[in-house]
């Protein structure tokens, strides 16, 4: 915690007296009942023990840490100082003029400082991070920060570099010219960001509890930002609090008419306030004077959808839809509001193919195609496939039906109809003159996903090089970070199902060097290098993996498979409790994996009754859908639990059922041979093993139990060929040995 927010807590002034920091603890402490407000006790005395801790340390332990030291600072030391408090001053902060006037030291242009002032520079930005862009533009323009990142990378960690380079390019969520200072007090706008950022992390998640006095304790930073009242707006609509969001909404409406009038993230909460309250027409307002600017704000073209749906404006609401999908095809509740939209139109379309509506005229003959598209969206494809299939494409109309009609068969899996229509289109897009025209740019744009499509129809045709080749170049042309991972990622889904586990995982590569959290990538690679035999790297990303999402059961079960086939049961068995520490839901065959390893564990019959009771569980399970391959390995499982428990005949039971489930692995006769060795049916066991030496030839362990056999039916010399083929295979197999000095010495 920080000491401004110790303090606030506590509620006085900074202080060093330890005394009115007890005194101010206690008076709190008996307004704080730790079984009543767990939370609240905890909050205090984390407040008391930071506070104490300033308080109690020397004065000269608390200099500021660019201040301090008895040796005389140099001219880059004194930049420092002042880049210090331009930084954390919080109108400074954000003023260029200030740190063009820095920029123009001396040490900024020598030869001799230049290199320096920007490394120093670099490694004070690197505790404080939080600039404008306009600012981090200004530094990169006089240092030459993102120019020179690769050789930076030498002296400097990488995500961090790729921080700055991306706040060169790219505006940050944070207004900083919003920032007002509380009063006279000392200020701590990254102490507030910090803090900030964690409420909103919260509120996005709808996570609510403690939100409210976690944003009162954003005062004790000294600063004020309008973006700390739309969280307390959230957290009121949230509580469906009418009134209070009302009056907060009528607040920030006054402090954010002037310099804040356009800002997205306050007027589209105070849209969905009015909203709430029922002033639709208000909501409207506000929502589409934020989409003058911004075209496609997420919150404000939502709620200006929710508008057009209830006025009856469905052409409108469906093209602001699908520009919403264009950024993320996944949004759930837009989606389902396209559907609703859709199937309002495909009802008065079918009455009247030149339907129009306020604002939105469609041309003759449009609306027919346009049919067609909405019934498509809604997945009505054999509705759709035998309206196309009647519709002849008026001039001009040829494009969207050759789309929509290969699109169309795709997705109802009529794979070898779709493939000319797709391939159709992706010439025609690669025949648009790109006039300037926003439909012929639109179409351009079009270009990576008719590759990506084209190239899963040519995988669900088998055509695995060709279908790699369409989504590698649709990668090249995707045209944003979403599209080309997404692609990659698909690309190196085929490569992997195509056994080409090497180039799977230089893709997988590919997309990590560019999104080190990209969750699906670690999947596949660590499946890839699964197949590879490389387990150190199955192990890595089974953690990476864990710790993006720790919810899904594959990396366990990679994991634990090559903990398993080491023989490390205890790092086995380590990946199934974490697994089941993070509630992960169990596969059947993660579920098999637990009792394989739990078998390998036991070391007396106690231990073997949960791997027995999760046989037991997993035999009625893979009566349904399983993602084991080889079902018989449970009977196998089971049998072996119960030949170590001595149970001969429960064991011969289970084996018999794995070797009809899977009469061709010859492992299984191998074994039951073992348990009839234990029995003393030797001419049983006799019977199993020639049925597995034609598999097993090589196997020392075969003749030595073969030997067994003989020796306990007391035909020696059959015993010893055995023991003397298996010492053949096995040099210094000492149980070997052991027998035939026995016959030797005889």
């Amino acid at each position: 915690m920080e000491k401004e927010m110790s303090f606030h807590i506590l509620g006085i002034e900074e202080t060093k007296d330890e005394n009115a920091v007890k005194m101010a603890y206690r008076k709190l402490l008996k307004e704080t009942n730790p079984e009543d407000d767990p939370e609240g006790f905890k909050r205090l005395r984390t407040a008391y023990e930071t506070a104490a801790a300033f308080a109690a340390k020397p004065d000269d332990e608390t200099e500021p840490e660019n201040g301090g030291g008895t040796e005389e600072k140099t001219a880059v030391d004194a930049w420092i100082d002042r880049v210090d408090e331009c930084y954390r001053d919080v109108y400074d902060r954000a003023d260029e003029q200030a740190w063009r006037e820095l920029l123009e030291d001396p040490v900024c242009d020598g030869l001799d400082t230049s290199l320096e002032a920007r490394e120093r520079l670099l490694a004070y930005l690197m505790n404080h991070v939080y600039l404008p862009q306009k600012i981090w533009k200004l530094l990169d323009k006089n240092f030459q920060i993102v120019e020179d990142i690769e050789f930076l990378e030498e002296k400097f960690p990488k995500n961090f570099l790729n921080y700055v380079e991306y706040y060169v390019g790219h505006e940050g969520f944070i207004r900083f010219e919003y920032f007002r200072r509380r009063g006279a007090g000392e200020e701590n706008v990254d102490g507030y960001l910090d803090h900030y950022f964690a409420v909103k992390k919260k509120t996005d998640r709808n996570e609510f509890e403690g939100c409210a006095q976690e944003l009162d304790d954003l005062a004790a930073f000294g600063v004020w930002h309008p973006y700390e009242e739309v969280e307390r707006l959230r957290l009121l609509l949230a509580e469906e609090d009418a009134a209070g969001a009302a009056r907060l909404a009528d607040e920030l409406e006054e402090t954010c008419s002037g310099s804040m009038r356009n800002d997205p993230y306050i007027w589209s909460y105070i849209g969905r306030v009015r909203y709430r309250e029922g002033k639709k027409d208000e909501a409207y307002a506000v929502w589409t004077r934020v989409l003058n600017d911004y075209p496609d704000y997420y919150q404000a073209k939502t709620g200006a959808v929710s508008c057009l749906m209830e006025m009856g404006r469905y052409w409108q609401a469906r093209e602001w839809m699908m520009e919403i999908l264009e950024l993320d095809g996944r949004d759930e509740e837009i989606l389902s509001r396209l559907k609703e939209a859709n199937e309002a139109l495909i009802t008065r379309l079918q009455e009247n193919p030149e339907y129009h509506e306020e604002g939105k005229d469609i041309p003759a003959g449009e609306g027919a195609i346009e049919l067609a598209w909405c019934l498509f969206q809604n997945e009505r494809l054999d509705e759709t496939i035998r309206y196309l299939e009647n519709y002849t494409p008026e001039e001009g109309q040829e494009y969207s039906y050759t789309n929509l009609f290969g699109r169309v068969l795709y997705q109802a899996e009529r794979y070898q109809e779709a493939r000319p229509y797709l391939e159709e289109w992706l010439r025609m897009i690669t025949g648009t003159v790109d006039d300037g025209t926003q439909e012929n740019q639109r179409r351009r744009s079009r270009l990576g996903r008719a590759l990506y499509i084209l190239g899963g129809c040519c995988y669900q045709l088998g055509e695995q090089e060709e279908a790699a080749a369409y989504v590698e170049r649709a990668a090249k042309e995707a045209d944003s970070q979403q599209e080309r991972m997404g692609y990659r990622q698909y690309l190196a889904h085929i490569l992997c199902e195509s056994k080409q586990y090497e180039q799977a995982v230089d893709v997988c590569d590919q997309i990590l060097e560019e999104d080190e959290n990209y969750y699906p990538a670690y999947l596949i690679r660590q499946e890839a290098c699964y197949e590879l035999r490389k387990g150190q790297q199955v192990v890595d990303d089974y953690h990476r993996a864990v710790g993006i999402f720790a919810g899904y059961y594959k990396p366990y079960l990679l994991a634990a498979q090559v903990f398993f086939y080491h023989n490390q049961f205890e790092d086995a068995k380590g990946v199934i409790d974490r697994a089941k520490e993070n509630g992960v839901e169990f596969s059947s065959c993660l579920k098999l994996y637990e009792v394989k390893i739990l078998r390998n564990l036991a070391g007396k019959k106690e231990d073997r009754e949960l791997p027995l009771k999760l046989c037991g569980e997993l035999m009625k399970e893979i009566e349904g859908e399983t993602d084991i391959e080889d079902t018989s390995e449970v009977e196998f499982e089971t049998a072996l639990l119960h030949w170590d428990n001595d149970e001969f005949q429960e064991a011969l039971s289970h084996m018999a059922e794995a070797i009809r489930k899977n009469a061709g692995r010859m492992q299984y006769r191998l074994v039951r041979g073992n348990i009839y060795l234990d029995m003393k049916k030797y001419n049983e066991a006799l019977t199993e093993y020639a049925g597995a030496e034609e598999v097993y030839r090589s196997s020392p362990s075969l003749y030595y139990n073969r030997g067994l056999c003989y020796e306990g039916k007391k035909m020696k010399v059959q015993a010893a060929e055995n023991f003397e083929k298996a010492l053949e295979l096995q040099e210094g197999y000492r149980d070997a040995c052991e027998k035939l000095a026995d016959y030797y010495r005889e």
